[in-house]
C-alpha cells in the first residue's frame, strides 16, 4: 500500500477502520468471521476498497485460508493474499454503464436487437426486443 511497516504499526488497534472503505468495513469483518469456520482446504474471498497512499480508494480481492489452528480446532492464523483489481472494477463499471445506455437508447427508439449463435437455436435478445414482441 505504499507505506513502511512502522506506518501500519501506528494504526494497530484500529487498522481496518482506517484502511477499509466505510461502505466495505462490515463486509470485510463478516468475511474474517466466516474464515474462522472454514474447513481445511476451503477459502474465503471478498472484494473491498482499501485506502491507497494518496488517499484514493482502490479495489482489492482478498482470498484467505486457514494457516494454523489450536488443539481444539479453533482458527488462530489465517493466510491471505490481496490482489489489486481496481482497473478490472473500473472496466466492469464502464461496461455496465454502456449497456445501460444502449438499453435506454433502444427503448427511446423502440428498436430491439438480438444475436443468434449458430449452429443452434439460442438467441440473446435485448430487453426492448422482448418489449416489442410482448414477451416477458
Amino acid at each position: 500500500f505504499g507505506h513502511d511497516a512502522e506506518y501500519f504499526l501506528n494504526y494497530k488497534p484500529d487498522i481496518f477502520r482506517h484502511f477499509i472503505h466505510p461502505d466495505d468495513y462490515d463486509l470485510r469483518m463478516q468475511n474474517l468471521t466466516r474464515c474462522q469456520s472454514l474447513a481445511e482446504e476451503e477459502e474465503c474471498e471478498v472484494e473491498v476498497r482499501f485506502r491507497a497512499p494518496k488517499n484514493q480508494w482502490e479495489w482489492y480481492r482478498i482470498r484467505e485460508r486457514i494457516f494454523q489452528q489450536d488443539r481444539e480446532g479453533k482458527v488462530t492464523h489465517v493466510l491471505g493474499i490481496a490482489q489489486n483489481i481496481h482497473e478490472q472494477k473500473i472496466a466492469e463499471e464502464k461496461l455496465r454503464e454502456e449497456h445501460r445506455r444502449l438499453e435506454h437508447a433502444q427503448q427511446i427508439g423502440h428498436i430491439g436487437s438480438f444475436e443468434r449463435k449458430l449452429p443452434g437455436d439460442i438467441m440473446d435478445c435485448s430487453l426492448e426486443f422482448y418489449n416489442i414482441f410482448g414477451i416477458e
